[in-house]
């Protein structure tokens, strides 16, 4: 880890040798779909046109896979990706390592573009409470207009329970330690998780499909 807990650039050793097989699975899915003209997940109406692995030298922190697409008016559209075995929305360092990179690269403006690239976590199968909860906090900021709609939704205990309102506090947490410790605004808060893709992928069996 270097300043501000973000990760340096790896080895080759790490970045390029064994064990690393659900990594380099995931990766496999989108080369696959690249060099298939196929549609990538989170890129509807793209064609992938180039794909970076370990993309830290490129300025990038959620590094293990950015994939650039380009959509049926010619904009370039990225993906950049995090690839974790396991993952779960909790107080836990690995979340807090995912959230620190993916606000790091939300607030380069040289990196990212709101409204049009995107941050996925990629993971292996997920628990019940994070497809019926954390996720669905994502997924709730998609379908929300303003922050305080979003807010008001969530607090709303006949739509929403208690857990859900738990998870958005760790996630609020998390961001705030990616910040410097400090709150950020109300509508880069929301922006940012508007802007989180949590994706589980089933890769254990030759069978499975993601």
């Amino acid at each position: 880890m270097g300043k501000n807990g973000l990760s340096q650039i790896a080895s080759p050793l790490l970045t390029g040798g064994a064990g690393f097989n659900f990594e380099n699975k995931v990766q496999s899915v989108f080369l696959l779909q690249m060099l298939t003209d196929g549609k990538a997940i989170c890129m509807d109406d793209c064609s992938i046109k180039k794909i970076i692995f370990q993309a830290r030298r490129n300025g990038i922190y959620t590094d293990d896979l950015v994939v650039i697409g380009e959509n049926t008016e010619g904009e370039t559209i990225s993906l950049l990706i995090q690839i974790k075995e396991t993952f779960s929305v909790s107080r836990n360092s690995t979340f807090d390592s995912v959230i620190n990179s993916a606000w790091h690269d939300f607030k380069n403006t040289n990196v990212f573009c709101f409204g049009r690239d995107k941050i996925i976590v990629a993971t292996g199968p997920l628990s019940k409470t994070d497809i019926n909860v954390s996720r669905q906090i994502f997924e709730i900021a998609r379908c929300s207009n303003t922050y305080e709609e979003f807010e008001n939704k969530l607090s709303i205990s006949k739509l929403f329970s208690d857990n859900h309102r738990e998870k958005y506090k760790i996630i609020k947490e998390s961001i705030k330690k990616a910040n410097d410790n400090t709150d950020p605004d109300n509508q880069g808060l929301f922006d940012f998780i508007r802007s989180v893709y949590i994706i589980g992928f089933d890769l254990d069996v030759k069978e499975s499909v993601c």
